[in-house]
């Protein structure tokens, strides 16, 4: 039993290719991922990138050559898992997990599934948006 909050889960499957999905998701997520509304510079936000090992970075850059750090990858198991701290804007001791999966469904199907844990109390609305804008980000 845990006095933390429920992870957050979500599911999609994608019309890609196992390693194409992975590549896309962790080499590309600058290009997919909603910079002008969820970031640190918003409308300054030039670009997101995940540094291809344990340890690498998760982070953003801006117009003003500003590098915003999102989180730190914990696991690099390429093309069938990721996972990484999220703490964008809050303090390190507010940090959550995200745990990405892909699985292959069939040679130009995959699976990715979404898990963000470590939700403390106190921060239920926070849980609560991330929970809607997973749904939002991925639905894109």
């Amino acid at each position: 039993m845990t006095d933390g909050l429920a992870e957050i889960r979500k599911t999609i499957e994608l019309r890609a290719p196992l390693g194409r999905a992975f590549e896309v998701w962790t080499g590309h997520v600058g290009r997919w991922w909603p910079l002008a509304q969820h970031s640190v510079s918003r409308a300054d936000a030039t670009g997101c990138f995940i540094e291809p090992c344990v340890g690498g970075r998760l982070y953003e850059t801006s117009r003003t050559g500003e590098e915003h750090l999102w989180g730190t990858v914990a696991v690099w198991e390429p093309p069938r898992r990721l996972a990484h701290s999220w703490h964008p804007l809050i303090d390190l001791s507010e940090r959550t997990m995200v745990l990405v999966m892909f699985t292959p469904l069939a040679p130009v199907r995959t699976r990715l599934s979404l898990t963000h844990s470590g939700w403390q109390p106190g921060q239920e609305e926070r849980r609560t948006r991330y929970h809607a804008g997973w749904d939002g980000l991925l639905r894109n």
